[in-house]
């Protein structure tokens, strides 16, 4: 999952010869609502240069480009970048964090992305999609299995999305969803969860067993 995770955050260096080294120690998110990447870099003797880090769409309120898919919230918190511990100010072009400084042997320097879980809804042209809508926290699409949910999401034929447009449970009516750490569950994922309903990445979907799924949900 950190893997997932940590490549958003392509380091990218434009000029100067140097190396950066992952410091994967150091790979640790603090809690489940960000995510902090941190490389440290390697010079041979000091220099000026511009560093740019990728700022992931989703990270600023798009979860793919285009208006095919939006959140029903679209506002987004600071990244936050740092230089040696230090939160260090940076100008955001096309997509990039951009510093441009003078780069010692051993800096280190870091990324904070916040990762709240967010609602997505589909484009309003999209009939099938219309009244649902999905979770997404960071890159991750969620969805519900009928292992964790029972009959909520079991299906009466084969359509589970059809089941979702008649179910009775209402998303958006149900709590907010809590982002949940499970190391023994499917070889270690961060679940999602308001009580009643429960969430798992959709990349690990169909391991436990024969029953239906669902991304979307009415709201």
């Amino acid at each position: 999952h950190m893997k997932t995770l940590i490549r958003t955050a392509a380091l990218v260096v434009l000029t100067a010869a140097c190396t950066a080294k992952p410091a994967p120690e150091k790979l640790q998110a603090v809690d489940f609502t960000k995510v902090e990447v941190k490389t440290t870099i390697g010079l041979d003797r000091k220099a000026e240069f511009t560093m740019k880090l990728r700022i992931p769409g989703w990270a600023e309120g798009r979860p793919v480009p285009g208006d095919l898919y939006s959140y029903l919230d679209p506002s987004h918190e600071d990244i936050i970048v740092t230089v040696n511990g230090v939160e260090t100010p940076y100008e955001n072009i096309d997509g990039y964090a951009t510093i441009r400084r003078r780069w010692s042997d051993g800096d280190c320097i870091g990324i904070s992305f916040p990762m709240p879980v967010r609602e997505v809804v589909a484009n309003d042209k999209v009939e099938a999609d219309r009244g649902l809508v999905a979770l997404e926290r960071g890159p991750v699409v969620y969805c519900f299995e009928e292992v964790d949910n029972g009959k909520i999401v079991k299906a009466k034929g084969h359509d589970s999305l059809e089941d979702a447009i008649e179910a009775e449970v209402i998303i958006s009516n149900e709590g907010s969803f809590v982002p949940e750490y499970k190391a023994e569950l499917l070889g270690g994922v961060v679940t999602l969860s308001n009580g009643s309903l429960t969430a798992v990445p959709y990349c690990v979907w169909d391991n436990r067993g024969d029953g239906q799924m669902s991304v979307w949900l009415k709201r």
